[in-house]
């Protein structure tokens, strides 16, 4: 699931990075100080905040469902826990 969600804002991300490298004026649109903002917005913060979210969910679901494993009684999976493996 996150794999799916996180490698096209990846690479939206890496566009943008390689778009601003290839133009060195001042003015052009990809330039993140002086181009347009809401190229800037769109492809490099939104990515950047969605990715961040993606990631925090998942940490956070990875956990809970440790835990949840570990209440229904499977002693493996509460041994991992404690010892901070993955379940």
């Amino acid at each position: 699931m996150g794999a799916a969600v996180s490698i096209p804002l990846i690479a939206v991300r890496s566009a943008y990075g390689i778009l601003q490298q290839f133009n060195y004026q001042l003015t052009a649109t990809w330039n993140p100080l002086f181009g347009s903002a809401v190229a800037f917005t769109v492809m490099a913060l939104l990515p950047e905040y969605i990715l961040l979210l993606v990631d925090l969910w998942l940490g956070f679901h990875r956990i809970k469902s440790c835990e949840e494993e570990a209440r229904k009684g499977d002693s493996d999976a509460a041994r991992k826990h404690v010892v901070g493996q993955d379940c």
